[in-house]
């Protein structure tokens, strides 16, 4: 009994130090912060050409080699990445290296294909911000909106994987990119590219979809 008593003091003592509540918030903290990195790190490569490639193997049609290079890539790109962050604590952009590799391993179909699931969701977020400024500004009363939707999206889209295609090729890249913008730009963003360099409300520039 003396012992039990002197158990229970000793309970209420050290509970005083550290209320129970209050350990367990901090833990709790704790393992919330540890899961987060830990998901923020196994996320890392989630995005990289390669990783959206095996996503959708089946979409792709990809071979059983493609496959395999693929995992082999997934790999080698973790390694570049964490070698490179632990020499200079910075991430290391590998778009251009993914891609050089890419225009090779995949035919011209499946990576065109990749291509537009890749960049699917920014360009469908940027042609409605486009529409979106076009009501503003009063240009879409004669406009029919799916149809204008659908030609902006193709428009971008295109863009897009213009630029991922050719990351590793700088001056192709300008190239494919220009002729992109000279010979593929659909009417309504051209009435709203010259709307927003109007003198009498230039607002160039405060539209960051980069038109």
């Amino acid at each position: 009994m003396k012992h039990l008593l002197i158990f229970t003091m000793m309970q209420i003592i050290f509970s005083g130090f550290a209320p129970k509540s209050f350990c367990q918030s901090d833990r709790q903290k704790y393992d919330n912060f540890v899961l987060d990195r830990k998901s923020k790190a196994s996320e890392k490569y989630t995005y990289s050409q390669f990783a959206i490639a095996l996503r959708y193997r089946d979409t792709l049609q990809l071979t059983s080699a493609q496959v395999d290079i693929m995992y082999s890539e997934v790999q080698n790109l973790k390694n570049i990445k964490n070698a490179h962050y632990q020499e200079i604590k910075e991430s290391l952009d590998t778009r251009s290296l993914e891609s050089g590799k890419l225009i090779n391993l995949l035919t011209e179909t499946q990576y065109d294909l990749l291509l537009r699931l890749k960049n699917h969701s920014k360009a469908k977020s940027i042609a409605e911000s486009d529409w979106n400024e076009l009501e503003l500004r009063g240009l879409s009363t004669s406009l029919e909106k799916d149809q204008t939707l659908s030609a902006l999206y193709e428009y971008y889209i295109q863009r897009e994987s213009l630029y991922d295609k050719y990351r590793h090729d700088p001056i192709q890249q300008s190239e494919q990119t220009k002729a992109h913008y000279n010979n593929n730009r659909p009417v309504e963003l051209k009435t709203l590219t010259k709307a927003r360099r109007s003198n009498k409300n230039n607002t160039l520039g405060q539209n960051l979809n980069g038109n």
